[in-house]
């Protein structure tokens, strides 16, 4: 009858506390490493052409890149970086007034 009680009682508190409990532990991603470099400029190396791989260096590492844009993306030019597919950086062009500089 004690371990009924245990059980019951038990399962009850599990299942009301789970929400208070939840909601103290949650824990919020924060970026390392790679993830930082989201949202950063990133300046090109090597030329990017539609569909082929370049090269940029952000942070002060050098990223194989390629472009969401349709265009070439020459050497010396500024992209961001807008996301990380594997070890490849997905970049576009700095764009000012609409206008790819």
């Amino acid at each position: 009858l004690q371990f009924l009680a245990f059980a019951v009682s038990s399962a009850i508190l599990l299942v009301l506390t789970k929400p208070l409990v939840k909601k103290f532990i949650t824990s919020r991603a924060i970026p390392t490493n790679a993830d930082r470099a989201i949202g950063e400029t990133a300046l090109v190396i090597s030329e990017i052409a539609g569909g082929l791989a370049g090269q940029v260096k952000i942070n002060g590492l050098t990223w194989t890149a390629v472009s969401a844009y349709e265009g070439v993306i020459a050497a010396g030019e500024r992209v961001t970086v807008l996301a990380i597919e594997g070890v490849k950086l997905i970049v576009e062009p700095i764009k000012i007034n609409s206008e790819v500089i």
